[in-house]
């Protein structure tokens, strides 16, 4: 005999559908009643608008952790692959195993919960997302929309790479000897977050719109290249000749800036190595800018670090990338190589208007080959959400760690220190056991060489290159290179001008 299983929720309301076949399109969904209105759906009154209730209102563990409408799809999948899990774990166990398949018919039946929960979360919203109505575009269709450079977008940017430089600016001010980086970097990082949280705050139609850090600050000393951002137990201080590069961002509705600096920890001159990686990597960033015009070759661009690096006598550092920046996308497809390599090629591009490019340039007193990992002395502190990856977490801190990076850090990178649960590296042990996390390892040159930085946002617009964050602080007046450079083709293109020219007012 079959048993009647009572819904914990309403039946779906008249206006409500699923499709299950995008080659049958349907008519246009009707309207659905005003809010605060009534409705009757299989002879139960009910009244749309009325407070939404969470699963645990229910006593019904949540298995997704979020219900933001461009999530919902996602989340769906993951509970599917659940699903499945446990509908081929129970088949396995015999009649014989009552109470694990008990167990087992439990799990299943909260699986189906979430499930229906979601869809029943997106019935207010029928055809705004994907997946509730096969007309609706694909999120790829309305990508190049929210990065096309209008006045919104440009002005999002703009702010943004305000609050970079000024938090750059702080950080390169705190660099004196004997100060702890663990202080430099939350110095940074506070202003970072304290200065998106003064403004948009307005909501919109999809919640309050997502602010804060896009890169969290990082203070790699000598020979480290980058990806260092001290944990709340880092102990180190800086000491007087230290070459300190330090690398931050952030973003204002998904559209972020980053920017990088090198400080020689100095009050004395220094005319040494450390000065000529310095001056070329700051160099080099500086022709790179004035290269950035629609129909240049990405892979000219590199040559041109490449000739510069040669005059100073230093070397890029292989496998750094400079990337085109996109909403919620920090690491777009449209790559600048900062070193050319036969074993690493990257793609030959053609810079186009409208691209935002994150540019990264880093030069090494050593060869720059294959910087190394050192896994077992220093554990990597950075990492992104790798969102196209899903798996059901099974330990309860995993899902806790999941549930606060998914709704701080959105697709941007983020640090542990900036994590509120306890013991986080539990959580994110399993997360990156499934490839549920991208890691930013922190890399190192030979002991004793030097590495240089400087890394700035640039906007290609119709009216010329738009440099906004990063470089805008003067080089410092103590590193001076003995070496100069002569090349006819170098000093051309560093003496180019940039910047947006002005609209003409119309004639009255």
């Amino acid at each position: 005999m079959s048993e009647t299983v009572q819904s914990t929720f309403p039946p779906p309301p008249p206006w409500y559908r699923l499709y299950g076949s995008e080659s049958i399109l349907p008519p246009p969904p009707p309207e659905p009643p005003a809010v605060g209105s009534n409705y009757s759906s299989f002879g139960v009154q009910y009244t749309h608008g009325q407070p939404d209730l969470s699963l645990k209102d229910f006593g019904v563990p949540e298995l997704f952790t979020s219900t933001k409408l461009t999530e919902i799809p996602g989340q769906l999948n993951e509970l599917i692959t659940l699903l499945i899990a446990l509908h081929v774990k129970f088949i396995q166990h015999s009649p014989d195993s009552p109470e694990i398949r008990s167990k087992l018919r439990d799990q299943i039946h909260v699986v189906y919960q979430n499930m229906y929960f979601l869809l029943n979360h997106c019935r207010k919203a029928q055809g705004q997302i994907f997946i509730m109505d096969p007309k609706a575009p694909h999120p790829a269709e309305t990508e190049d929309e929210e990065n096309v450079l209008n006045s919104f977008v440009i002005e999002k940017y703009k702010t943004c790479a305000q609050i970079t430089n000024d938090a750059l600016a702080k950080a390169v001010a705190a660099c004196t000897p004997g100060r702890p980086i663990l202080e430099i970097a939350d110095l940074a990082d506070k202003h970072l977050l304290t200065e998106t949280g003064k403004i948009y705050n307005q909501m919109t139609d999809d919640g309050p719109i997502e602010k804060g850090i896009a890169f969290p600050t990082s203070i790699a000393i000598n020979e480290c290249v980058g990806n260092y951002s001290p944990e709340d137990t880092e102990t180190r201080t800086l000491k007087d000749g230290d070459v300190v590069k330090i690398d931050l961002g952030c973003h204002i509705d998904g559209y972020c800036t980053c920017a990088s600096h090198t400080v020689l920890v100095s009050a004395t001159p220094v005319t040494d190595r450390r000065a000529d990686c310095i001056t070329a990597a700051h160099a080099a960033a500086t022709a790179a800018i004035r290269m950035l015009r629609p129909g240049n070759k990405t892979q000219d661009i590199t040559a041109m670090i490449g000739k510069i690096a040669k005059v100073y006598e230093v070397s890029p550092v292989e496998g750094v990338l400079s990337h085109q920046l996109k909403r919620f996308v920090i690491d777009g497809h449209k790559v600048i190589s900062n070193a050319a390599s036969p074993e690493r090629p990257a793609p030959d591009s053609v810079i186009e208007e409208g691209d935002v490019i994150c540019l990264d340039i880093v030069m090494s007193t050593g060869t720059g080959k294959e910087p190394r990992q050192m896994a077992d002395r220093f554990k990597p502190t950075i990492f992104k959400h790798a969102v196209e990856e899903s798996y059901m977490l099974k330990l309860k801190a995993s899902r806790t760690v999941f549930s606060e990076i998914s709704s701080k850090f959105s697709t941007f990178p983020f640090t542990t220190r900036m994590l509120e649960t306890k013991n986080p590296r539990v959580g994110l042990k399993e997360m990156l056991e499934h490839n549920m996390l991208e890691t930013y390892p922190q890399i190192f040159e030979k002991n004793g060489e030097f590495v240089a930085q400087f890394k700035a946002t640039v906007m290609v617009t119709p009216r010329g290159i738009d440099h906004i964050a990063g470089l805008k602080l003067p080089p410092q007046e103590n590193v001076k290179s003995e070496k100069k450079l002569e090349d006819p083709e170098i000093l051309t293109v560093l003496q180019a001008a940039i910047g947006t020219k002005k609209k003409k007012k119309p004639k009255k």
